[in-house]
């Protein structure tokens, strides 16, 4: 994973330039982390699966997770686009401060979204994985 950015970004013309640099560079960290995650996840459901587990719910929910997943990489990636594209000469310097970090707050919103379905997913299979017990169960 490349976490660099040009230095170009952070020039002093550009009001809160490294802010939106370091957003960027921790929203693709994140995501980084949650493809971690859903793997942890995916080898969690093949363990089920093979103790007989029905898993069919937790496997939509991480597929719509993947879904998300994409949805802000791609946001991320146009946020850090648009840093690049930048004309630091260019005499609307704060329109171009103010779309950046439109496109930031985007992308941080994607991210979220894709970190509140991974946790969604992992609450499904914690509920998959309690086995809940019958009232006559528990008479006995």
């Amino acid at each position: 994973m490349n976490s660099q950015l040009p230095l170009a970004i952070l020039h002093p013309r550009m009001p809160g330039a490294t802010e939106r640099a370091v957003w960027l560079i921790f929203m693709k960290h994140i995501t980084f982390f949650g493809d971690n995650i859903a793997d942890k996840i995916q080898n969690r459901i093949n363990k089920l699966k093979e103790k007989g587990v029905d898993t069919a719910a937790a496997e939509a929910a991480l597929a719509a997770c993947s879904a998300k997943k994409t949805e802000a990489a791609s946001s991320i990636q146009s946020a850090e686009d648009g840093i690049l594209g930048i004309d630091f000469n260019a005499t609307n310097a704060k329109e171009l401060a103010q779309a950046q970090v439109q496109a930031i707050q985007r992308g941080n919103e994607a991210v979220k979204s894709y970190h509140s379905c991974l946790v969604d997913v992992v609450r499904s299979l914690k509920a998959i994985q309690k086995p809940t017990q019958s009232p006559s169960a528990t008479q006995e």
